[in-house]
């Protein structure tokens, strides 16, 4: 069971914990390292990857839990401000407004939105579970961290069998109190494809009576890599936005909610020079699992 206490507080984690909005100060400084490396990506995964060996470090040596995770967590946030970044997070206020666990379900650009997670959330009271790429927890180094805060994984090579276990194991997380964060996409990409984001989130909300809160994410800042996906270009010149909606409830069979979402989404992404392509309405998935399934 995953360690849920909260947190100590920090400058970062008070502004999470207090504020309507985050937002990177215009004054930041300037990071020494970063300029003696001529502003290259070298500087930022070399930061990055410390961070993630002594995420490692702690989870043979104590176990790793949600204040780690959220301190490392905004850890990575103030790496990526310090390569002159700024990044902005919005609607905050709903997180801290929430009285129950809530299916979140969000765009997917790349690494950040999972590495943001904890930092971003956790703060704010919510306890959170993520639904992951299998691949990920086998990662060297990297994978027994993530597997430490038990994830949701999903194989991504058979939709109906991912549908069955995102559905069983969110089931579980939603009884535990635990909010679950998931990308109803086939796989990263930096333009929003409306007609390949499925409806996932809304079949657990629905089997499980939670809420929809709608994520917003630009996260191209930093790239999908061409050999190794996860690590890809760094752009300097690209802002970092996190914005979350106002839950949602169902009402019939939750397709209402669903275009409320992409739509959502879609306008955020738009407002913020995203690329989206159109329908701007998703056409829903044909996978249906019966109710005695989980």
């Amino acid at each position: 069971m995953v360690d849920t206490r909260p947190m100590k507080d920090s400058p970062l984690v008070k502004a999470f914990a207090e504020q309507e909005s985050y937002e990177t100060q215009a004054d930041r400084h300037i990071n020494l390292l970063d300029r003696m490396f001529w502003w290259s990506d070298a500087w930022f995964y070399a930061r990055l990857f410390q961070v993630i060996f002594g995420a490692f470090l702690k989870t043979r040596l104590f176990g790793y839990n949600y204040r780690h995770w959220a301190n490392d967590s905004l850890f990575i946030l103030a790496i990526v401000e310090n390569c002159r970044v700024p990044v902005r997070v919005e609607g905050l206020k709903h997180l801290r407004g929430l009285k129950e666990p809530v299916v979140i379900v969000s765009n997917h650009m790349g690494m950040l939105e999972t590495l943001f997670a904890g930092g971003i959330t956790i703060p704010s009271g919510i306890k959170l579970n993520t639904v992951v790429k299998l691949s990920l927890v086998h990662y060297p180094v990297f994978g027994p961290v993530l597997g430490a805060l038990d994830p949701i994984t999903v194989g991504r090579t058979d939709p109906k069998e991912d549908l069955v276990h995102v559905l069983k194991k969110g089931a579980e997380s939603i009884r535990q109190g635990r909010s679950v964060l998931l990308f109803p996409q086939a796989t990263r990409s930096p333009v929003f494809g409306p007609a390949r984001f499925n409806t996932l989130g809304i079949k657990l909300a629905r089997n499980t009576g939670s809420r929809v809160m709608p994520l917003a994410v630009k996260t191209d800042f930093l790239g999908i890599g061409k050999r190794v996906r996860d690590l890809g270009k760094i752009s300097r010149d690209k802002p970092v936005f996190f914005r979350f909606g106002e839950p949602m409830a169902l009402q019939g069979n939750g397709r209402e909610t669903h275009e409320k979402t992409v739509q959502f989404i879609s306008g955020c992404l738009r407002e913020w020079g995203g690329v989206v392509e159109e329908p701007a309405v998703c056409k829903d998935d044909n996978v249906e699992v019966k109710e005695k399934t989980i």
